[in-house]
Parts: structure tokens; C-alpha cells; sequence
């Protein structure tokens, strides 16, 4: 069976400028799978999915952009 991949466009911001990665993923990869990959905690960060707020449990629907921004500074 062939899994269904999409093209996801991926935004880190965690100063300036951003940082892009384009991921080929399945749909229905969760997000929190993504932030595993990329090294990050969903704890640590907010998503936006084609400029819509998500939850980290968030299934990819299809090719978009995530947004990724970090909200925790060191101190």
C-alpha cells in the first residue's frame, strides 16, 4: 500500500529571519511528529497551519505551510 505524500512547507521562527524546510511527509503525519523530527517540544512552541492556529495533534491534510514559533526565551 502506498502512503499518500504531500509537500509541506515548514517555518521556523526563532529569530530573524526565518528558517524554511521543505519536508515531504504523509498526510495525516501529526504535528507533534514533525516538531519530534526537528528536534523541538510542543510544549515550547506555537503552530500555525496555513496561517490558522492548530493543536500539536493536528493531522497534515494535504500540502501546506506550518508555521513554527518558538515561545520560550532563554534567560
Amino acid at each position: 500500500m502506498l502512503m499518500d505524500k504531500v509537500l509541506v512547507t515548514v517555518r521556523m521562527f526563532r529569530g530573524s529571519p526565518a528558517q524554511d524546510r521543505k519536508l515531504s511527509l504523509a498526510r495525516g503525519t501529526l504535528l507533534k511528529s514533525i516538531l519530534k523530527e526537528l528536534g523541538l517540544f510542543a510544549e515550547g512552541t506555537a503552530l500555525w497551519w496555513d496561517g490558522e492556529p492548530v493543536p500539536s495533534d493536528f493531522p497534515v491534510p494535504g500540502p501546506g505551510t506550518l508555521d513554527i514559533v518558538s515561545t520560550f526565551s532563554g534567560g
